[in-house]
């Protein structure tokens, strides 16, 4: 997480951004928590969009939220920016470039967007996250301010729970089931009539190159998985639970540099769409057994707020000097999800 630009001064609004693979969400609040426009875009990920796009994407989503709050660019007077692909120093610059030319505040935090998962989670960002959505990561941060990522990278680093993660295990099954190695499963069924394939197997055909959906993207079908595993199908539940002992082993990894005394009360928020919007507990539920045999007293919750508002609380706590004080973070809370119920979801899983 880097501080840039100038203190922020004391008097104006604060603008949040959440820049994910997905969708790009802005909002703007006043400093009473009172949140008075939001803004959305498309993917603000500058490894999975180009950063000419990326930064127009952000861009737009965040002239719409000073529209709808009926301000000016001056009136911001400090942001918290959560980008997806911000990992490495090296992005850290890369994703400065991209938003020094766009940025009204003069006075930002710029973090991943991992981090605004911990921060809308926990009254003061200590503890760890786990996201699993478009992509997946783990991070978190202590007291004494050390940070530790684990993951992140995609298949470089061996991700698991994202959507892709889901799906592809999934389509494995049904070829599996295809040419007897493995058990019957509903997956085939539920993905063939997604897709409006026959069967299973003949969704090989999508990947082919003159076909006319070569484009399809796999992803949005990680609902499936959830849907199989709470209509019972073994096969499904299965790999939900494998996914979430996955996961629960990059947290543990995460917690065991940050917190080594494992009689700590550890506070670990999941965010992302898999885990927040999965029909079946089994993920969560592996993944939670797995975290307490080695953190018997961790404290696991699923994150109930969109994680633009961590963006506006680090804002927040850029503009006090300090940690926001509670009473702003519930307000703020409370405005955000009064408004966004009025602006619409954005996205599935």
């Amino acid at each position: 997480m880097k501080r840039v630009g100038k203190p922020a001064r004391a008097e104006g609004l604060v603008l949040g951004i959440d820049a994910g693979g997905t969708k790009t969400l802005a909002a703007v609040a006043d400093m009473r928590g009172r949140v008075l426009g939001l803004g959305r875009a498309g993917c603000g990920n500058f490894q999975g969009n180009g950063k000419s796009f990326a930064r127009i994407e952000i861009a737009n989503a965040i002239e719409q939220a000073i529209k709808a709050a009926n301000a000016e660019p001056g009136d911001i007077i400090a942001a918290g920016y959560g980008v997806a692909g911000a990992d490495r120093e090296a992005d850290f610059d890369i994703v400065r470039e991209i938003l020094d030319p766009i940025d009204p505040s003069g006075a930002f935090v710029l973090c991943n967007d991992t981090t605004l998962v911990l921060r809308a989670g926990t009254t003061n960002g200590i503890g760890v996250a786990s996201v699993a959505g478009t992509g997946s990561n783990t991070m978190g941060f202590n007291a004494e301010g050390e940070h530790v990522k684990v993951g992140g990278f995609g298949p470089f680093s061996g991700d698991q729970g994202s959507s892709a993660d889901l799906i592809w295990k999934a389509i494995v099954a049904c070829f599996r089931e295809a040419d007897g190695r493995g058990p019957k499963t509903l997956l085939s069924k539920l993905i063939a009539e997604e897709l409006g394939c026959a069967t299973a197997v003949d969704i090989v055909e999508l990947t082919y190159f003159d076909s006319e959906r070569s484009e399809y993207r796999f992803n949005g079908l990680a609902p499936l998985v959830f849907r199989a595993a709470k209509l019972g199908d073994r096969v499904a539940r299965g790999i939900l639970q494998k996914t979430g002992r996955e996961c629960a082993a990059n947290i543990v990894s995460c917690m065991k540099r940050l917190f080594p005394d494992r009689a700590q009360a550890v506070r670990v928020v999941l965010g992302g769409s898999v885990f927040q919007k999965g029909e079946d507990p089994a993920m969560v539920d592996a993944l939670s057994v797995a975290v307490r045999k080695v953190y018997p007293g961790v404290r696991i919750t699923r994150l109930a707020d969109e994680p633009c508002v961590g963006a506006l609380i680090l804002a927040y706590d850029l503009v006090l000097g300090k940690t926001a004080p509670a009473a702003l973070q519930r307000d703020v809370k409370r405005g955000f999800a009064d408004k966004f119920r009025s602006f619409g979801k954005f996205e599935s899983m």
